[in-house]
C-alpha cells in the first residue's frame, strides 16, 4: 500500500480493510500489452516510463531511471494510462 490508501479498522486490532484505487480492467489490460510490447522491443526507458505511470509511487533509487521519477507527474488512474501506447 502507498500513503494515498487507507486502511479501515475491524473488531481485532490486529485486521485492517484495505481502501485501494478502482482501475479499469480494460485500460490496465492494454497498458499492460503496451509494457510488453516495449520490452520485447528492448525499449528499456519507454518501458520504464510506462511503468511509472501506471504505477507513480515507484521510485527508482540509484538507478540510470532516476531521471523519469521527475517526468512522470501523478494524475488522475484514467488520465494516467490514457498516455499508454494501447496494444491489442
Amino acid at each position: 500500500m502507498n500513503d494515498k490508501q487507507t486502511t479501515i479498522p475491524t473488531k481485532h486490532e490486529k485486521i485492517t480493510i484495505a481502501s485501494v484505487r478502482q482501475y479499469d480492467f480494460d485500460t490496465v489490460l492494454s497498458a499492460v500489452h503496451s509494457m510488453i510490447e516495449l520490452s520485447t522491443k528492448v525499449e528499456m526507458n519507454n518501458t520504464v516510463r510506462s511503468m511509472k505511470k501506471l504505477v507513480p509511487e515507484f521510485i527508482s533509487k540509484n538507478s540510470t531511471y532516476m531521471d523519469l521519477d521527475n517526468s512522470t507527474q501523478p494524475v488522475s488512474p484514467v488520465t494516467r494510462l490514457k498516455g499508454v501506447p494501447v496494444t491489442k
